[in-house]
């Protein structure tokens, strides 16, 4: 017979069985529902200028993966952290069948066989060569014109580091093309820097997962 107990004790039981689906799932779910922080450093260019569009364009890909969620570094954040070095150009002019490196180690051999005969040390030949790439980069941009080919050269590395765990990756990124004048390569620039920038870091995520064992 069905009385004003029994259909309490039914209400009872169905409102604990209506509260415990969400639980279930969620327990089921486990460390997958979970993301991870990763915390950005701001991503700069070698004048110290923050380039904005790359350093948003690498927390979007760091979120869209649905394994993590991507926040601004600060100072008292604890957990990994992601920070991509000033990305460097090189420039040579293009020559058939010839890579960058060639053409940089070529420049630069000069310089080294001179210091080896005044006898400095490593230090300052070092030194020696950086500010030769330099004067030579600068040159080769300034002059360069609308119906020449340069060969560009980008450099830079990615460095995932989670002190709280013990994990350290590190990437480089090392990208070489031909580009058929200045301008052209001046308007591919920044899609450029935040393509290759993108594409490494995907990897350290990947690398991140491996390594931590989530």
């Amino acid at each position: 017979m069905f009385t004003y107990k029994t259909l309490v004790l039914s209400l009872f039981l169905a409102s604990l069985a209506f509260v415990s689906l969400p639980f279930s799932g969620s327990a089921k779910a486990g460390w997958g529902a979970e993301e991870i922080v990763i915390y950005i450093k701001r991503i700069r260019d070698e004048q110290n200028n923050y380039l904005r569009d790359v350093t948003m364009a690498t927390a979007r890909a760091v979120s869209e993966s649905g394994e993590f969620k991507a926040l601004p570094h600060k100072r008292n954040a604890k957990g990994p952290v992601i920070e991509v070095s000033p990305p460097t150009f090189n420039y040579a002019q293009y020559r058939e069948g010839m890579n960058a490196r060639e053409m940089t180690t070529a420049g630069l051999s000069v310089v080294s066989d001179v210091s080896n005969l005044l006898g400095f040390g490593n230090r300052t030949r070092r030194l020696n060569e950086v500010n030769a790439s330099l004067n030579r980069n600068r040159t080769i941009l300034d002059a360069w014109g609308d119906n020449e080919q340069v060969m560009v050269t980008m450099q830079s590395r990615v460095l995932l580091l989670d002190q709280v765990a013990g994990v350290e990756i590190a990437r480089a990124i090392d990208y070489e093309k031909v580009f058929n004048s200045k301008s052209e390569f001046l308007a591919q620039k920044d899609s450029l820097i935040q393509e290759a920038v993108v594409s490494e870091v995907k990897k350290v995520l990947v690398e991140y997962l491996d390594d931590s064992g989530f």
